[in-house]
């Protein structure tokens, strides 16, 4: 007898984030098959393997988890990165402020 293949653990490489499912319900609500459980795990039996919610999992546009890494990153780009050639404010060798 053949296994069959949802039974095998072939559905650990599909990448979750914590949140998935906790307060974020996008891919459970967008999955096809309805195969992830509120609770953000994928239920291998019912996943048909269609990567949809991979897709969403690397979305700068739909996942909220990617969104907000985003924004975080370009709020400390924008904040807190000194010029070029230039130390940080606070910084010894910074001199007086222009």
């Amino acid at each position: 007898r053949w296994p069959i293949p949802a039974r095998m653990r072939m559905f650990d490489w599909l990448k979750r984030y914590h949140e998935c499912g906790n307060p974020c319900q996008t891919c459970a609500r967008q999955c096809p098959v309805q195969s992830i459980h509120p609770t953000g795990e994928i239920n291998p039996n019912e996943c048909i393997n269609c990567l949809h919610c991979q897709v969403l999992y690397q979305s700068e546009t739909t996942c909220p988890v990617v969104i907000k890494k985003l924004k975080r990153r370009e709020a400390v780009a924008a904040g807190s990165m000194p010029k070029l050639g230039q130390p940080p404010a606070g910084h010894p060798n910074a001199g007086p402020q222009d």
